[in-house]
């Protein structure tokens, strides 16, 4: 039995496998997309309990694009490859 649904948004490819196998493995519901207007259509039309969040997806940041989608009950865990960036307020999106 599925575990819940989460939302991979992640551009490289081989990433967004990796993360998708590992939660299929633990029992997980997955849906992928590779940018931010494929997201917002799947959070829209599914029940997504985890977003998993590349916060540097080409166009506009992955922060912009869920600012687009009203999910109360969706836990948002953002990703990056740059460090430098800083933290992400704990508790979702403001």
């Amino acid at each position: 039995m599925a575990e819940g649904t989460v939302l991979i948004v992640e551009d490289d490819a081989t990433i967004a496998r990796f993360v998708e196998l590992e939660l299929e493995h633990a029992g997980f519901g997955v849906l992928r997309a590779g940018d931010g207007p494929t997201a917002i259509d799947l959070l829209e039309s599914n029940d997504v309990s985890l977003l998993i969040l590349d916060l540097m997806l080409p166009g506009k940041d992955g922060i912009d694009r869920i600012h687009k989608v009203e999910t109360p009950a969706l836990e948002l865990f953002p990703t990056t490859q740059k460090p430098a960036l800083g933290t992400v307020m704990a508790g979702g999106v403001r």
